[in-house]
């Protein structure tokens, strides 16, 4: 990927399935319509790092140039070094640009978590690195807070929503 992609999607490896490249796909999709970027460049999800491999330098750079990090919300994201690698590059990243702001300057809101799984599944004592991040928005729908958006995507019945 020759220019930094608009997104970064941070998730578990055992969260892979069906329903989370298709999320990958449509969304990559629609950042293309509203960019004119190609679904290819649109963002980034590493599908091919194996656990003990080093990070390949595509993952690097996208981490380091990507304009939102979207972490995936589930019980093993949490349990994840490398998610937690990710969020810690991010983090690092906001942590910088702060540096040269006035003092009262908030942190850049780039960082767009969801609620893949249901939040009553997520651990008790989410990480504090995460806690001061809103995940569960009301204008979401209440079937969101409540059950996340895999099972939105993955029940037919609520499609609509």
């Amino acid at each position: 990927m020759d220019t930094a992609p608009y997104f970064f999607l941070s998730y578990s490896r055992t969260n892979l399935d069906s329903y989370f490249k298709k999320f990958c796909r449509e969304l990559a999709s629609t950042i293309s319509l509203k960019t004119g970027c190609t679904p290819a460049t649109a963002g980034f999800v590493d599908y091919e790092i194996n656990v003990g491999e080093e990070w390949p330098v595509a993952l690097s750079k996208a981490l380091q140039g990507c304009q939102v990090f979207v972490p995936f919300y589930t019980p093993a994201y949490f349990k994840s070094d490398y998610c937690g690698r990710e969020w810690q590059v991010i983090r690092d990243r906001q942590d910088a640009f702060l540096a040269t702001c006035p003092a009262e300057t908030p942190r850049p809101p780039v960082i767009l978590p969801i609620l893949w799984a249901a939040e009553n599944e997520l651990p008790a004592n989410l990480p504090s690195a995460v806690t001061d991040l809103q995940f569960n928005h009301a204008a979401f729908g209440d079937f969101y807070a409540k059950e996340g958006l895999f099972q939105l995507l993955r029940l037919n019945k609520h499609r609509d929503k």
